[in-house]
């Protein structure tokens, strides 16, 4: 049977969100670079953003090239896997343009930790939630699947957070709600993207 000519862009979304996942656990598991709070080297999981990933000179003010290569591969990768999805739903030009918009900002998240350039990442991050939120709510108006619209009401609610909710700076239990509500949104989004496409190889 002939496969949809859609089949490629699916199966490179499964992949780079599986590449996403593994290369951003490598770089948590190479992690040396410390956090503001804690008199630890390694990684944090409730401590440290992701951001704090691609920080070259750390908290520890010691180099981990190493990290900083995975987080860069975790990154390309999202990038793919965003962009393919869209595609393999044969989105509008608004929902592409979007994406492209989303992932250009993704770098700045990802790049700009916010304890070093806090305001610039906190404009890259609003950018980013903000373009894939537009390219999600264009999806959700385009398609009859359900993905779009979890993956759009899992963005706004972290969005609204972000807005409503109180400065990671205020106090270590804030700091830990933010950086656990930023890895529930991540891990949300490429659960859905990964479950998604590895339904449909299977049908």
């Amino acid at each position: 049977m002939k496969r949809p000519a859609s089949w490629n862009q699916v199966e490179t979304t499964l992949w780079a969100s599986i590449l996403f996942v593994v290369s951003s656990a490598c770089a948590m598991l190479t992690y040396t670079g410390g956090n503001p709070l804690r008199d630890e080297a390694r990684y944090a999981f409730g401590f440290n953003f992701l951001s704090d990933l691609g920080v070259k000179l750390p908290y520890s003010h010691t180099p981990q090239p190493l990290t900083n290569l995975f987080w860069a591969m975790a990154l390309g990768s999202a990038a793919i896997a965003l962009t393919s999805y869209v595609q393999s739903l044969k989105g509008t030009q608004g929902s592409r343009l979007s994406a492209a918009l989303a992932c250009l900002s993704l770098l700045g998240v990802g790049l700009l930790p916010s304890d070093v350039y806090f305001w610039p990442h906190r404009v890259a991050l609003l950018a980013f939630l903000a373009s894939l939120i537009t390219a999600f709510a264009f999806l959700s108006r385009t398609t009859k699947e359900h993905a779009p619209r979890i993956l759009l009401i899992t963005c706004l609610f972290y969005l609204l957070f972000l807005l409503l909710g109180p400065r990671p700076e205020t106090s270590l239990d804030a700091r830990t709600v933010h950086v656990l509500a930023q890895k529930l949104m991540v891990g949300m989004v490429f659960a859905t993207l990964i479950a998604t496409s590895a339904r449909k190889l299977r049908s």
